[in-house]
Parts: structure tokens; sequence; C-alpha cells
């Protein structure tokens, strides 16, 4: 007899957990070979599941941010009702009601049935691997593919997100026809915390999913001022977003009893570019913020870019959580050059990713970081610190 696509993906050995964690070669072939049975699997399933899952539609906005995005859609020149929706509450980081807390539990309980569905999903681990997590956009390989989703999911990007950027952040303009996302579940037992970190993405919206009356305690998000160096921690409430550049350093603290349920969502522009601090405002009408970018959607998501194997030489030394620190103009042949490391791209304007697409020298490296002259850097396994820059510190903390 032959098994549909849907039971054929309920009965596919998946990775564990551990060779996730090491990201191994065997993992992204999995979930690249495996797409196309997947999506099928997962329409499948909507048609399997239509009758017993809520329709998740423009009803799941808040009311006001709802009445007032469909108001500047039909006329630009009214789009000042959606920015007053919107307050900054710490420097660079706004806040608003995104979703309404009457209709969030038909989201959440269609999230439940996604974790029910028992179809392979890829959980995100650019810095951890959140377990109860998931990955939501097209570019990255073991998404939830399920159409009904998609198109709530293309909704909240292309008519919500990206304008509400573009006022908020004129800078991000150009920098935004590419889209990413996941959900996040921090668990109390499991999934805790993420350290301090910035993202790859020129804007970055973070919206809490959980219902009113679901506490927990901790989970707040940590947010660094680079000039001040203060540090404040804003708490999410039922269906509020944050939303800030995706440079302005963050963290979640520990999550200590309870769950906490996220999107967690980025724009950024073609290959990963990102706005940097010299990059001139472009001046455009409100008519052109209220539109869809004509751009080609890239294939490469900025946490997924294909791995290389690694051999357990080089596994072994990339777990090591320091490799070295040295002064910014020693000479390089105070470091042996002919060590590789792992590195994703050098994605946007010099902004470091770690992963293992390619390799290259660690001359190469430092060149490259010397040159970008940044006072703040990411790594979806390590973090580069620099002072304008005096000393460079380098981690890889691969796991």
């Amino acid at each position: 007899m032959t098994l549909s696509s849907l039971q054929q993906a309920r009965a596919i050995a998946r990775p564990s957990r551990e060779q996730m964690l090491n990201r191994e070669f065997s993992v992204q072939q999995f979930w690249n070979q495996n797409r196309d049975l997947f999506e099928r699997a997962w329409s499948e399933w909507q048609t399997e599941s239509e009758a017993k899952l809520p329709q998740l539609d423009s009803s799941i906005f808040d009311p006001k941010l709802r009445a007032a995005v469909e108001q500047a859609w039909a006329d630009p020149t009214t789009e000042d009702a959606v920015k007053d929706l919107w307050e900054e509450v710490f420097p660079g980081v706004y806040r608003a009601q995104f979703f309404d807390v009457e209709r969030l539990a038909a989201l959440r309980e269609y999230l439940d049935g996604v974790a029910d569905a028992d179809i392979p999903l890829r959980p995100p681990y650019g810095i951890v691997l959140n377990r109860g997590g998931a990955m939501l956009d097209p570019r990255s390989e073991g998404y939830l593919a399920a159409p009904g989703f998609q198109g709530f999911y293309r909704e909240m990007m292309d008519a919500y997100m990206r304008p509400v950027s573009r006022l908020l952040f004129p800078d991000v303009v150009g920098y935004d026809t590419q889209t990413f996302g996941f959900s996040i579940r921090w668990q109390a037992s499991k999934d805790t915390s993420l350290r301090p970190h910035s993202d790859a993405s020129a804007v970055t919206l973070n919206i809490n999913l959980n219902l009113p009356g679901e506490g927990y305690s901790g989970s707040a998000v940590s947010f660094i001022d680079p000039v001040s160096r203060r540090v404040e921690k804003l708490t999410f409430e039922p269906g509020t977003a944050l939303i800030h550049h995706g440079s302005v350093p963050h963290a979640s603290e520990p999550i200590t009893e309870g769950e906490r349920y996220n999107f967690v969502l980025w724009l950024y522009g073609q290959h990963g570019q990102i706005p940097h601090g010299s990059t001139p405002t472009p001046r455009i009408s409100a008519k052109d913020r209220w539109s869809v970018p004509t751009e080609e959607f890239g294939g490469i998501s900025p946490k997924t870019c294909p791995p290389v194997p690694l051999s357990n030489s080089e596994r072994t030394f990339l777990r090591r959580p320091i490799f070295t620190t040295l002064p910014i103009g020693a000479s390089l042949s105070k470091v042996q050059s002919t060590m590789m490391i792992p590195m994703l791209q050098t994605c946007g304007w010099g902004r470091a990713l770690f992963g293992h697409s390619r390799r290259v020298s660690l001359t190469s490296h430092l060149r490259r970081q010397r040159a970008a002259q940044r006072s703040f850097w990411r790594s979806s396994k390590g973090h580069i610190w620099s002072g304008r820059p005096k000393r460079l510190l380098i981690t890889t903390n691969f796991q």
C-alpha cells in the first residue's frame, strides 16, 4: 500500500538533538532531501485539519493597529496614526499591542495543532537549540509550510512589519526586502535564556504569544545601550511586540517558572545586507513606504547557509570557547594564521556570522574584522567585541 506524504513524513527517522546541536552535515541533508515531502505533508495536514483548527486571518491583529494599518494602505497620508501606536520604551526600541488579546487563543490553538501534527519541524538553533520553536519562513529548511499559516505569515511581514519598520526606522528602506522568522518557546525546565547578542537583521520584531493569565517568571528581554552601556529589562504583556534595529544588543533573561511563547521576525536586504552607521537615510514618499518590494526572494536565510562536514579534530578545536585575543595592531605572525575557523558569511556591512558553509584562514578573518571598524559584533555561535577597536576577542563557543 502506498503511503501518503503525511504518513511518510510522520514515519521518517529524524536527526537527534545532539546531531542538530553539532550542526552535522547529515542534518542539512535531511532537511534538503525531504523538503518537497514535508511541504506536501503540510498541505495534506491542512486539508485534514481544516474543520478542527481556527482560521488565521487579519482578525488576529489588534483592532486599533489593524484599523490604522488598513487605512494607511488605502491612504498612505494617514500613516501617522500607525506610528502613534508605538511607544519608545528604550533608545531605539518601540512597543505596541500587536495581536488582539481576545483572538490570541485562536493563534495558539493553531500552533498547538502544528505541534501535534508530528511532521518534522526544524527548531531554531542560531545560538542555542530551542526545542519548542519552529522556523516560519520558506527560505529556511524544515519550515512550517502549511499554506494557511504561510498566508498569515506573509500578511504579517508585508502588510504590517515592513511599513511599520520604515516609519520608525527610515534608514532600513532598501534593506528590508528579505524576510526571516521563527517561533520560540521558553520553558523553565528546558531552554531558559539567550545570552547577549545582536541580530543579523535590519529590523527585529519580537511578539509575545502568551495568553492572559498564562504567567511566567523571569524571561525579560534586556537591552543594552552601546553608547551609555545602560541596561534595561523589558517585559511582555500578551500580544505585545517590541521592534528595534537588529544591531541593538539584547538578551533573554532566564525563565524561572512557566513558559513564554514568541514570534521573532526579521527584515534585511539582498545578500544579508543591513544598514550601518553611515548609511544615508533615503527620502521616500508615504506611498512608497506602503508598498511591497519587487526584488527577487533570496533563497538562503542568515542562519541557515549550507554547512560543510567537519572532522572530529576540527570539531574538538571549535568547541574551545576562546581562541585568542590580540591588539588590533599586532602582527599576524603572532597568531597561527593557518588555523581554520568556520564562517557563515560576512553579512551586510561587515557583521560576522559564524557557521560552517565555508572556511577562511584566521589571517583573512582578522583582516575582514579590522576593515569593518565596528564597535559591536555578533556571532550566532559566539561573540566578537571590539572597542573602536582596541582589542579583538574571538570566541567560537561551537555547539
